[in-house]
């Protein structure tokens, strides 16, 4: 009796932790997932991956939407700009990445981000506004990979 009770609970516990939320590390960031989040997530990744930026920016908006306390918030929107930027919209991918690095100026993403809003500019001609972008990463990210991107692009800009 006491072991039937004893699987009938590890049985409930295994379903209802299906409902709740959940600890996730994502780019190497550790914080809540709630139910449904990592598939939504994987859904809008998987059409970025297969090509159709379209179909992903409209699901990675509707997750920024859904989700706005998310875990997944940041890298959402780093993969929303990248989305809008392969379709190339550069303004709105500029105004995605740039409120990334607002609101989430410490997460991983954040100096990728302006390393796109970089290229972005220089794609665009706009050589004085890609030397500042690239000079904040070299000096608010300086170490990283990216602020070493970032200062090779910098000799490039003329």
């Amino acid at each position: 009796m006491q072991k039937q009770q004893k699987d009938y609970y590890a049985d409930l516990d295994s379903r209802m932790k299906k409902f709740e939320p959940q600890q996730e590390t994502i780019d190497g960031v550790t914080g809540s997932v709630q139910p449904g989040e990592t598939e939504a997530f994987n859904a809008a990744s998987t059409q970025f991956r297969s090509g159709d930026y379209k179909s992903a920016a409209a699901s990675f908006k509707s997750f920024v939407a859904k989700y706005p306390q998310s875990s997944y918030q940041p890298t959402a929107r780093y993969w929303l700009g990248n989305a809008l930027y392969a379709q190339r919209d550069y303004k709105g991918s500029t105004a995605i990445w740039q409120d990334l690095v607002k609101q989430y100026p410490t997460h991983p993403r954040a100096p990728e981000a302006l390393l796109a809003i970089g290229n972005n500019q220089i794609e665009q001609g706009q050589k004085a506004a890609a030397k500042q972008t690239l000079q904040q990463i070299i000096s608010q990210y300086g170490g990283t990979e990216v602020a070493q991107s970032a200062q090779s692009k910098m000799s490039q800009v003329k």
